[in-house]
């Protein structure tokens, strides 16, 4: 893993089989741009230019916000949040993207 400034929260190149994050990245936005490389290294994605860069991207996102929320800790901190993102997001460690993700995710699997 390296770091980087400027362009992007972070990349994953496969060829090289590195991760990059930028220098100046919250500890929420570390871990779940962190979540969501791995989910690209994992899944082996290489850029295409084309539609299935959009799909890895969400296929990445789902990964990350599989690794990092639970659904014990999702429905604890909806409790003690009345379901207010930001406050959720700041007490699971993550970005609201990545809790918007987790829960746009449950909510199809539990349908």
């Amino acid at each position: 893993m390296t770091t980087h400034q400027g362009r992007g929260k972070g990349y994953y190149l496969h060829h090289s089989r590195m991760i990059s994050l930028r220098d100046d990245l919250t500890e929420r936005q570390l871990r779940s741009t962190l979540a969501h490389e791995i989910g690209h290294a994992v899944r082996g994605d290489i850029p295409t230019g084309t539609i299935f860069d959009q799909r890895a991207e969400r296929a990445a996102d789902h990964f990350a916000a599989n690794l990092l929320i639970t659904e014990a800790a999702y429905i604890e901190s909806e409790q003690r949040h009345d379901g207010r993102l930001d406050p959720m997001a700041h007490d699971l460690g993550v970005t609201v993207h990545l809790l918007k993700t987790w829960r746009r995710l449950h909510e199809r699997i539990s349908q």
